[in-house]
């Protein structure tokens, strides 16, 4: 055991109180809107906060992002710790105002704690902690949070571009994506390590819903957006849900361990109890079509009369985009809704499981929270990791932040909010990868 781990003293109240100062900073991501002085009071309190981090890491100077070097012993295979800064707004009625940080129920509530402030500050909290302590990395650190990730903004890319050009590699990236779960089955006795594999592709359409048959343009999108939409492919085990079922088998019943044992045999089945049981797996089955605000930035063009939306259109790796944004179109034209393309994200690349990265980072959360069960999660959305796809060695998605299914189902949602006492373990997992470098 090193001298740190004997005399660090970890500060869930200190946690806390950085996590709601960070959330009260409305650093809000929207195509047309940007505050630009939530960012400007978001730096402050951070410089603030960790006063070691900002002195001792050198500020590259990126656009758009905060991206610090900590220098280390060596500049191969350089740790990137990352997650993003900015949020989406916060829509509908909250049970505690949204931008204020509350502290109660013996939670922290407020927009961004689950996407991703409380990964960020776990991140810095752990780097100041050693900092003081004047721990020296094996290999060199890099710290990014870019302010543009909820718009596929260009603080992450331009932070890539800056390591292309300085010559540095990257061993291992850490960006948000899975979690630490508590289990959500009563027949798992332990917890899950999600760990993120591999995203989604996905294409943004413009909707604009006209007046007709009685009804006025928004009540015409109102009723095509809430409408169950069409399958747009086929529902399917992709490889990295067979393999998280393979691993959760022994922690199952008996009946359910045959089950997965003859996977193909029960692929419908399964698909079936696990959308049942965990809601928020559906999506990851196959393609599927959800709706959100259009911005200004879009709707330029829109005549007037118009109301218009974005529907985002998303498969696995493994399914047929083309066929699904074919059926959609159709769809779409069947109830008089005109479509127009905005942009497309192709996703490539699956962190393997035997890789480096995978196995550390089960290692290190194994060693902070006990033994978890380490499952591979193919990523819904999209993260800035994607951008070092095929450049970093490793590439993981997964926040240290123990949460629940619950929890995970206020991301982009309403009433967000992670433990009071989770931000402790986060803390310990960052310091722990840190010095097993």
């Amino acid at each position: 055991m090193s001298d740190t781990e004997v005399t660090f003293r970890p500060d869930a109240a200190r946690y806390a109180r950085s996590l709601t100062e960070m959330i009260r900073c409305a650093t809000i991501s929207f195509a047309g809107f940007r505050d630009e002085q939530a960012f400007v009071d978001y730096m402050n309190y951070l410089k603030f906060r960790y006063p070691l981090v900002f002195s001792k890491c050198e500020d590259t100077g990126v656009d758009g992002c905060i991206f610090l070097k900590w220098k280390g012993k060596t500049e191969e295979d350089a740790l990137v710790l990352m997650s993003h800064s900015d949020v989406v707004p916060a829509e509908g009625d909250w049970r505690y105002p949204p931008f204020e940080g509350i502290l109660a129920e013996g939670k922290i509530w407020g927009r961004g704690a689950v996407d991703t402030k409380s990964s960020f500050c776990a991140i810095l909290e752990a780097v100041e902690s050693l900092l003081a302590e004047n721990y020296i990395p094996e290999k060199d650190v890099y710290i990014l949070s870019s302010f543009s990730e909820e718009i596929a903004g260009d603080g992450a890319p331009n932070a890539v571009k800056w390591l292309k050009e300085h010559g540095v590699t990257v061993g291992l990236v850490v960006d948000e994506g899975g979690a630490v779960l508590e289990s959500p089955l009563p027949m798992l006795k332990k917890d899950l390590l999600a760990i993120g594999i591999c995203e989604r592709s996905s294409v943004r359409f413009l909707i604009e819903a006209n007046a007709g048959k009685g009804k006025n343009a928004l009540t015409n999108l109102s009723e095509f957006v809430t409408k169950k939409a069409p399958s747009l492919g086929k529902q399917q085990l992709t490889p990295e849900l067979r393999e998280l079922l393979r691993r959760l088998a022994p922690e199952l019943p008996a009946a359910a361990g045959k089950m997965i044992a003859n996977i193909d045999r029960f692929e419908k089945p399964l698909i079936a109890l696990l959308s049942k049981l965990l809601p928020g797996f559906k999506a990851m089955f196959g393609p599927c079509v959800s709706f959100v605000p259009a911005s200004s930035a879009v709707t330029a063009d829109v005549k007037a009369g118009y109301a218009p939306a974005v529907a985002v259109v998303s498969c696995n790796q493994c399914d047929d985009l083309e066929n699904a944004v074919r059926l959609f179109k159709e769809y779409a034209a069947k109830n008089d809704i005109a479509v127009k393309e905005i942009s497309r994200r192709v996703a490539d690349g699956i962190e393997p499981l035997d890789g480096e990265g995978f196995r550390q980072t089960e290692k290190i959360a194994n060693k902070v929270y006990g033994e978890l069960i380490a499952v591979p999660y193919p990523i819904v959305g999209n993260t800035d990791a994607r951008h070092f796809v095929g450049y970093a060695k490793n590439c993981i998605r997964m926040s240290p932040v123990k949460m629940t299914f619950a929890q995970i189902g206020t991301f982009h949602n309403k009433d967000e909010n992670v433990n009071f006492d989770s931000m402790t373990n986060a803390v310990l997992f960052y310091r722990e990868l840190v010095m097993d470098l």
